[in-house]
Order: C-alpha cells, then structure tokens, then sequence
C-alpha cells in the first residue's frame, strides 16, 4: 500500500508541477519515498522497532537528503521532493495511532 500511494502521489505531484525542462526519469521519486516512509514510521509510531529502522535509514541515507533542493538544474529534484512528501503521507495515513472509541479496546 505504501508503494501504491507514493507512487500515484509522487508520481502525480511530478506530473503537475515538474519542470518542462528537466528530466522527470527513474525510481528517485520512490526511493525518496521509502526513506520519508520509514521516518515517518518511526515518528508516527514510536516502537522501538520503528525508531531503530528510521534511524539506520536516517543514518545510511540521511546525507541524500539534500537532493530534495535545487541543484543540478537538469535533474528533477521535484520527484525527489514529491516523492519525500509522498512517503510521509504514506506513513501518515498508515501508521498514525488512533485514539480508541470510546468502550472499546485499541485496535493495535
């Protein structure tokens, strides 16, 4: 599901508002989405489990991050940024703990 919703988000966003003259080609969207994806796992969810794998993808991918910016102006930073914003909606709408109903018990 977190594929499926960075894909049609980041890949969308890309096809919206990316440059004319830029090359919009390759998995850059979708990798920039997992990594989101797994910081936002750790931050939404809060286990040990999920902050030790945002922190190794922090930690071994961290330093990508800067390609999010404006750089190189014939590489489109704009997959890269939509694919960032793309995996954080993913863990946002995936992961995010909801408060139980009121006489019930939580779901997770």
């Amino acid at each position: 599901m977190a594929t499926l919703l960075i894909v049609l988000v980041g890949g969308g966003l890309v096809w919206l508002f990316g440059r004319g003259n830029s090359t919009h080609l390759g998995a850059s969207a979708l990798v920039f989405g997992y990594l989101a994806y797994l910081l936002g796992v750790g931050w939404w969810e809060r286990t040990p489990a999920a902050l030790g794998m945002a922190a190794v993808a922090f930690i071994l991918y961290g330093g990508a991050l800067w390609g999010v910016l404006p750089g190189n102006p014939v590489v489109s930073w704009e997959a890269h940024l939509f694919g960032f914003l793309a995996g954080l909606l993913a863990a946002a709408l995936l992961h995010r703990k909801r408060p139980p109903l009121p006489g019930r018990a939580p779901l997770r």
